[in-house]
């Protein structure tokens, strides 16, 4: 039962990355426009990978031209096209490359300390694949968050808060990989020990990240109040 809602919860992230990157990318809002296209979108992609997940292979040639389909034509219906055709295409090639990039980085970097990485990848342990598929969300959101500070961001207290941020999970990602290393390599750790220890250093990292987002918007405001 949990294997089967943190795959959905795996999934479900795939379409928040597309929204939140796209928006942040283009400096632009959700309900950009009020189009209802920026609603069935993402909803579409969403079912789209469901299916793709339990009927075609990981990196399907047929499932990255759809979801880039989609993602481009997200990124038209939010963005104001006429003067930002530029950051418009590219923005979903970038959304998709960095979907492609994070996932094979993280399949090689765990096979050349695990073995049997391909058991693991299709279930064969629900525990090392509950990790793998937690690490694979972190280095996806990392790569992401990196760009658009890199880039987009030109706020000092942004960038500080968000360099800290992408610290935080790069470390949380390396701790979910000492124990998943640990938990193949040294068996008699039980189930349910990994499992708790899963859940509270994922819990406590994105309860870390929110109380961040919440400094930082105090921050902001604060600084701008004493402007005026």
């Amino acid at each position: 039962m949990i294997y089967a809602i943190i795959e959905f919860f795996a999934t479900c992230t795939d379409v928040l990355f597309m929204v939140w990157f796209i928006t942040r990318f283009l400096n632009v809002s959700f309900i950009s426009g009020n189009r209802p296209w920026n609603y069935i979108l993402p909803i579409s992609l969403l079912a789209f990978q469901l299916v793709a997940d339990k009927f075609l292979p990981a990196f399907d040639i047929f499932s990255l031209l759809v979801a880039l389909a989609i993602s481009a034509s997200y990124s038209i219906s939010v963005s104001e096209w006429r003067r930002n055709k530029f950051s418009t295409l590219i923005a979903p090639c970038i959304f998709i490359s960095v979907a492609m990039a994070s996932g094979s980085a993280v399949y090689v970097i765990f096979s050349m300390f695990i073995d049997d990485i391909d058991a693991i990848m299709q279930g064969a342990t629900e525990n090392e694949r509950i990790i793998y598929v937690l690490v694979s969300i972190i280095i996806r959101f990392i790569l992401f968050k990196t760009i658009l500070l890199l880039f987009k961001s030109r706020d000092s207290i942004d960038k500080k808060n968000g360099f800290f941020i992408i610290v935080c999970f790069a470390l949380m990602a390396i701790g979910l990989g000492i124990l998943m290393y640990t938990s193949v390599e040294y068996p008699i750790v039980k189930p349910s020990v990994v499992f708790a220890l899963v859940m509270i250093i994922t819990s406590s990292n994105f309860a870390l990240y929110f109380l961040i987002y919440k400094l930082q918007k105090y921050r902001r405001k604060e600084y701008y109040l004493y402007i005026l």
